[in-house]
């Protein structure tokens, strides 16, 4: 028993945070795959068996990155439901309560004032939808409850000295960064979490914390490469001088401080910023940056230490994602609300600190139903705000519609509206066939009728999306395409070359063509043609693999169709249609292996006879 009841009242705090929480994302629960969810998860083949998990540890570019604990967690959930969006946005959902949770207990420990309140905020804060509503920040949220349990080791270990608290922080922080990259931060921010609490011991912490210096550098340093080679980063970012890249280091800290402050106009890619050295007025935001950080260091003897490490973790744990190194999406926007997904973490707990103290500076207490009602309105506020953004998470016509209303001069916006709309026409189309097998034709037209609007309206999307980014040949594909479902023939192989123009060396763009000649121009021998280019140009082009597979399937030519088949299965062991085509393939190939040994047979002693007379 407690006698003053504090305990079992904290206890019931927590539970009504992660109640909320609940409550909160409940729409997103129920959301369906959005953006790259396909890369990670939908169509990603290392997902499909034992093997495929072996390549997720093994071979480190065989993902799309190399996350293995993170992968592995979609393995297993690809083997418990499948393709039901459900388990997945569960999951996120539980590892953020439980996110919440360890940051409250941290505090806890830490005797950090206003830790409930802290651990509120950070359960219901708004900016936190996108890494939670998005299956594909699983990686996010894994890789934040490792860095809290880090914390939670190493304030063990500094305080005992015993050995087995420091091999859990060496755990915890290799399962961080194996969960996402960008928890190379982590040892920097031990060492930050050392001078805060240890005072004139910390600097007795270097010496334990330069092995996972080491290893951060290592993982680091090889995802930087892979982001540049296999991602684009070096070219999604080479418009971006030195000068340019201090200017957003120092101001995107400000965009996140006002996103924490007022959670308003949200969305999954912001406008990108134009940074200009030139114009004095720019640097003004790094340099308040600085004198913030400089400030906190100077009265860290009056206002505390905690303040400086505060604001030094919400830095170190966000610098990867300031604009210094390259990565893959800042050609579409500089800040991402998922980026700050941990680091605010450290200034939602700075705030219920100072929150807390303000409280008890009117002689009332946080523990007391007075001192919780500005906190749990704000909690409440915040929840609230927090469902309505989940719903824009529910599926990706939403979610680029609502990005289109703030940001539209992104290609990517449009584009990926496009998609959603042109996806949505396609399940139609898979329903109106349903519906005709169970006799419903009326409602199959219905179906139809309602594909042939979303493809329409899909293709203004596209339109845009190519108006703002002309000399990118996917999105002139996907017009060709969404005409090609139309019924527009003329008009998608006039797309289709287009696409050619602006890429001569678009793969795509001759296997959509070659589709075009073999399902509805019926040339076969042109299509052919089309699809061996498209293998020439690029070798893992599984669709122009099938369907040459398909063709010298039909041609009777079942040797050839049957490597075609293998070689797809070889790049892509989860392709929809590849392993049924070779199956079949393999039956025919077996069937008239058979039959033409059977004529061998049939027609050897008949020869045999007409040897042995010539003989005589």
């Amino acid at each position: 028993m407690h006698p003053t009841g504090i305990i079992p009242r904290r206890r019931t705090g927590l539970l009504l945070v992660i109640l909320a929480a609940l409550a909160a994302y409940y729409p997103a629960m129920w959301g369906g795959f959005l953006w790259d969810d396909g890369m990670y998860v939908t169509a990603n083949p290392l997902l499909a068996d034992w093997e495929g998990l072996s390549r997720i540890w093994l071979e480190p570019k065989a993902s799309p990155n190399y996350y293995p604990l993170t992968f592995t967690s979609y393995w297993i959930e690809a083997h418990l439901w499948r393709t039901v969006p459900f388990g997945y946005h569960l999951t996120n959902v539980l590892l953020h309560c439980c996110n919440a949770g360890a940051l409250f207990l941290l505090l806890r420990r830490l005797k950090v004032p206003g830790a409930l309140l802290a651990s509120g905020l950070f359960a219901l804060h708004p900016v936190h939808v996108e890494s939670v509503a998005w299956i594909a920040e699983r990686k996010n949220v894994l890789s934040t409850l490792f860095v809290f349990l880090a914390l939670h080791e190493w304030k063990r270990w500094i305080t005992t000295g015993e050995k087995r608290f420091y091999l859990q922080v060496i755990g915890c922080v290799l399962a961080a960064i194996l969960s996402k990259t960008v928890a190379c931060t982590l040892p920097a921010l031990l060492l930050l979490f050392s001078w805060w609490r240890e005072r004139d011991r910390w600097k007795q912490r270097i010496l334990p914390t330069l092995p996972l210096f080491l290893v951060s550098a290592l993982f680091a340093g090889m995802t930087i490469s892979w982001e540049r080679e296999r991602m684009g980063a070096g070219v999604a970012g080479a418009d971006l001088s030195f000068p340019d890249r201090l200017i957003v280091a120092g101001t995107a800290p400000w965009f996140y401080v006002g996103k924490l402050l007022w959670p308003t106009d949200l969305m999954a890619i912001y406008p990108r910023w134009d940074p200009n050295p030139t114009n004095w007025i720019h640097w003004l935001a790094p340099l308040a940056t600085l004198a913030v950080v400089a400030l906190a260091w100077f009265l860290r003897g009056r206002v505390g230490r905690g303040v400086f490490f505060a604001l030094g973790a919400f830095l170190i744990t966000l610098s990867p994602a300031l604009g210094l190194v390259d990565y893959s999406t800042m050609d579409l926007s500089l800040v991402a609300d998922h980026y700050q997904y941990p680091a605010s973490a450290a200034l939602l707990a700075l705030f219920a600190a100072f929150f807390a103290n303000g409280v008890r500076r009117f002689g009332l207490s946080t523990s007391t139903t007075p001192g919780q009602i500005p906190g749990a309105a704000l909690a409440c506020v915040l929840g609230v705000l927090s469902y309505q953004q989940a719903k824009v998470y529910t599926d990706s016509e939403t979610l680029w519609k609502h990005n289109r209303e703030g940001n539209p001069t992104c290609w990517a916006v449009h584009n990926n509206l496009g998609t959603a709309l042109s996806a949505k026409a396609e399940s139609l189309i898979e329903e109106a066939g349903r519906l005709e097998q169970f006799g419903r034709p009326e409602g199959a037209t219905e179906a139809r009728r309602l594909a042939t609007q979303s493809f329409e309206a899909a293709i203004p999307s596209y339109e845009e999306a190519h108006h703002l980014k002309p000399d990118l040949d996917l999105i002139v594909l996907n017009i060709g395409r969404a005409y090609q479902n139309l019924g527009r023939i003329e008009e998608a192989s006039g797309t289709y070359r287009r696409a050619l123009e602006i890429n001569p060396h678009s793969s795509q763009a001759y296997f959509k063509l070659g589709r075009l000649y073999l399902d509805v121009l019926k040339q076969a021998d042109e299509a052919e043609k089309l699809f061996l280019k498209a293998v020439e140009l690029d070798q893992k082009c599984v669709e122009a693999l099938n369907s040459l597979g398909v063709l010298e399937a039909q041609r009777n030519r079942w040797d050839m169709a049957v490597a075609y088949f293998q070689a797809v299965l070889d790049i892509d062991p989860r392709h929809p249609f590849a392993r049924r085509n070779l199956l079949n393939a393999a039956i025919d190939y077996h069937n008239a292996h058979s039959e033409a040994q059977k004529d061998r047979q049939e027609t050897q002693p008949a020869e045999r006879e007409k040897e042995g007379r010539t003989r005589e």
